[in-house]
């Protein structure tokens, strides 16, 4: 499979591969599956558990949780990145999205009403909700934007190559991004999601690139993907005296990649089901 994403409870996860869309069980058994006339990207499944959101050549599509009701949600959108992000509320299916021109379009998924969107800004890479619902980050090729769940621009931040964030469990909007530095190295900072975002904390830095980030469910741990080093590292921002800042594991290709190679992509952590 290409990408995956948990469904809120880590029964099953949406899983892509070519022109179909499969939901799968924890063993890995096929709980139902659809085919699209085009390839199959980034799915996204909601936090209410009935909806699935992923792309589809140009095209954002939106299914439910059972695998039925397949539909166009809009069109113009770019199939090579993960801009979709669903805010955290359960009891509204709300999606953020971004079009080819980099405005960010946020949608009521059951209504098809828009609720806001923004200026346009260039290739939006990925999108981040805060787990109150009242920050989006929007990641570019050039800068990362910090909006309110209403809309609102609070500020941006310049940058020199594609990075990755990823929002942490408190309550203060802390935000973890990893960005390059110069041609040699990059880094990995918090920050908060405000209209000054203040001065970065530096968890890690190293050579090379890093990839994905993504925070453990009790909020604990953060993985972040080094493929420059072929490691996976867990940082602990939080840790007190006598724990371990940082836990690497190695040969990360060898053990999870595929045939061809390739570093894996993160598709999330999820807590470990009764």
């Amino acid at each position: 499979y290409d990408a995956a994403t948990w469904s809120p409870h880590g029964l099953f996860a949406a899983v892509a591969r070519g022109r179909e869309l499969t939901a799968v069980e924890q063993d890995g058994d096929v709980r139902w599956s659809i085919a699209r006339p085009e390839p199959v990207a980034w799915p996204r499944w909601a936090p209410s558990g009935f909806r699935i959101a992923y792309k589809s050549g140009g095209s954002l599509r939106v299914v439910v949780g059972n695998g039925r009701g397949d539909r166009l949600l809009a069109r113009g959108v770019d199939a090579g990145v993960p801009a979709l992000a669903w805010a955290p509320a359960a009891k509204v299916n709300l999606l953020a999205y971004a079009d080819r021109a980099g405005r960010v379009h946020v949608v009521d998924v059951d209504t098809r009403s828009e609720r806001w969107s923004s200026p346009p800004a260039g290739t939006t890479t990925d999108l981040a909700w805060s787990p109150d619902g009242t920050r989006l980050l929007a990641l570019g090729r050039k800068r990362l934007r910090v909006f309110g769940g209403d809309g609102t621009a609070l500020g941006q931040l310049r940058l020199q190559a594609p990075a990755a964030v990823a929002f942490s469990r408190r309550a203060d909007h802390t935000f973890a991004l990893a960005r390059r530095l110069d041609a040699s190295g990059s880094e990995v900072v918090l920050l908060r999601a405000e209209a000054r975002l203040g001065r970065p904390a530096r968890l890690f830095s190293g050579p090379g690139v890093f990839g994905d980030l993504a925070w453990s469910p009790n909020g604990r741990w953060l993985l972040a993907t080094w493929p420059s080093a072929d490691q996976w590292l867990f940082l602990r921002p939080g840790r007190a005296r006598g724990q371990k800042r940082l836990v690497a594991y190695s040969a990360i290709t060898r053990q999870f990649g595929d045939p061809r190679g390739a570093f894996p992509a993160v598709g999330g952590w999820t807590a470990p089901s009764p």
